[in-house]
C-alpha cells in the first residue's frame, strides 16, 4: 500500500537513517544524499544531506513554481543569492527561500561545507537522482536537462 497523504509516509512508521546513509547521487562538486522522499513523506515534503565541495558552485540562479525550499547549514559556510540579497550562512545558519523567489548557492570557501536541504511539496528530488544519472552517463545534453527540469519545477533564469 503507497502512503495516502501527509502524515501517511513509511505506512505509519518512523524512517531511520544512518550516519552517511541514503540514496545517494552526485554531481560536479557536489554529493546529495536523499534521506526522506516524497513517497515515504506521504507527498508533503523530502529532506537530502549535501556536501559542497571547496570552491564549488552550486546550481546557476533558478526558481521554483511550486516549491518552499529550506537548507540548514551543518558545516562550513555557504554563500547563497536570495532574490537580490547575498547571503554568508555558517554553520548553524538557516535559509528559506518562497516559491518565485531566484536563489543561487555556492562554496567560495576553501574547505567543504554541508547542509540538511528541504523542500515542500516533494517530488522535486527526482531532478537531482536524474540529473546525476545522467551525469554518471556522460555530459549531459543540455535539452535533457531543459526537459528535467521542467518536469521538477526548476526555472533557470539569467543571472
Amino acid at each position: 500500500m503507497a502512503p495516502s497523504g501527509p502524515g501517511d509516509g513509511a505506512h505509519g512508521r518512523a524512517i531511520f537513517i544512518p550516519p552517511g546513509g541514503g540514496r545517494v547521487y552526485e554531481q560536479d562538486g557536489f554529493r546529495g544524499a536523499i534521506k526522506v522522499d516524497d513517497e515515504e513523506a506521504g507527498g508533503s515534503q523530502c529532506f537530502s544531506e549535501w556536501t559542497i565541495d571547496a570552491g564549488a558552485d552550486g546550481p546557476p540562479p533558478h526558481l521554483h513554481r511550486e516549491h518552499h525550499e529550506a537548507f540548514f547549514v551543518v558545516e562550513g559556510t555557504l554563500s547563497f543569492r536570495a532574490g537580490e540579497e547575498t547571503i554568508e550562512a555558517e554553520a548553524g545558519a538557516f535559509v528559506f527561500i518562497p516559491p518565485g523567489v531566484v536563489h543561487a548557492f555556492s562554496n567560495r570557501s576553501d574547505a567543504p561545507a554541508s547542509c540538511v536541504n528541504a523542500y515542500v511539496p516533494g517530488g522535486i528530488e527526482g531532478f537531482f537522482v536524474e540529473v546525476g544519472q545522467a551525469m554518471a552517463r556522460g555530459q549531459p545534453d543540455p535539452a535533457e536537462i531543459d526537459s528535467l527540469s521542467a518536469k521538477y519545477d526548476i526555472i533557470f533564469t539569467e543571472g
